[in-house]
């Protein structure tokens, strides 16, 4: 019995260490002078490998941007005005058309705030409590009157000042409304510029619906129009642009355009300015030159990291000889 005691304690305590010589780690790199500079190096060699080959893809990008809301036709506050466009370069398809708008805080908590997404969705409130949480959620604008609309959707019936604004919010309210038009250097033939499928298909198949039914002598806004979902995915930085359109189908000559402008929204309010902007497309999506002087920089930090280490290093082995 006393050995059979003795050979279970010594079996146990063998599996006890064979578990515990699994769990430990069996090989622990030790940094040296050669390992941290040849790291650094490397690294930085291939942040600024990347930097160089985004500003060689960035420099076949051809993008065209026009400030308008200063130009001569549509400062006269003309519900339509004219805006001459050049294009140096030939523009291959697929062209990106979007707008621009500088000094427009959409990151600020009150404005990101203020929206349903149970509204968004389709979800009508009829309690007394799903109605009370929309009006918390869109405050500080939830009635029509807040919204400042008078006429539905099938622009004829007069809304309800005191009926909940179908959509609400501040998001909502300043939805941006400017529309364009883009003409050949002939002067009438129209640049057909699809508007479908900006958005993202996430928002247009699950965030964004109309209520069903549909009644368009209740709502302001089609709630499902993909130019509304667009401006609803609010912007982080103050200045930002956004999808319009797309010109799928042809490409873009180099020459002298025009673009027709419904110049409905303001910007006067906020000191802002309003673009509109014509790009191409490379493999990571269109023009970022930030991103390639980001990779850069930090490639060039590496790089001064590695020299100092190396100088260091130098100096070390000539104290120890």
């Amino acid at each position: 019995m006393e050995n059979q005691g003795l050979t279970t304690s010594s079996t146990t305590k063998s599996r006890h260490n064979a578990f515990v010589r699994f769990l430990l780690k069996s090989w622990q790199p030790v940094p040296t002078w050669q390992s941290t500079i040849s790291l650094f190096l490397i690294v930085g060699l291939a942040l600024i490998g990347f930097g160089i080959a985004l500003i060689a893809i960035n420099s076949k990008i051809v993008e065209v941007k026009i400030r308008y809301d200063d130009y001569s036709t549509c400062t006269t506050g003309a519900a339509t005005c004219t805006v001459p466009i050049t294009i140096e370069k030939d523009m291959k398809a697929p062209i990106f058309f979007y707008y621009e708008i500088d000094n427009f805080y959409q990151n600020h908590r009150r404005y990101i705030n203020s929206r349903s997404s149970t509204q968004l969705s389709g979800e009508s409130a009829t309690t007394d409590a799903e109605k009370k949480k929309l009006k918390d959620d869109c405050s500080p604008v939830v009635t029509n009157k807040d919204m400042g609309k008078t006429l539905a959707m099938d622009k004829t019936t007069t809304l309800v000042d005191t009926d909940i604004a179908i959509p609400c919010g501040l998001i909502a309210k300043s939805f941006f409304t400017d529309t364009y038009k883009l003409y050949k250097p002939d002067g009438t033939t129209q640049v057909t510029i699809s508007e479908k499928n900006i958005a993202w298909p996430s928002d247009r198949e699950n965030k964004f619906k109309n209520p069903s039914p549909l009644d368009q002598t209740k709502q302001w806004q089609d709630m499902e129009d993909e130019h509304f979902i667009v401006w609803m995915r609010t912007a982080g930085l103050p200045d930002f642009r956004k999808l319009w359109g797309r010109i799928d189908n042809e490409d873009l000559p180099a020459g002298k355009y025009t673009v027709e402008v419904a110049n409905t929204y303001s910007v006067k309010e906020f000191e802002g300015e309003k673009k509109f902007v014509l790009s191409t497309t490379g493999p990571f999506g269109g023009k970022n030159n930030f991103l390639a002087i980001s990779y850069l920089a930090v490639g060039g930090v590496c790089i001064a990291v590695a020299i100092f280490f190396f100088i260091r290093w130098r100096q070390y082995s000539k104290k120890n000889i």
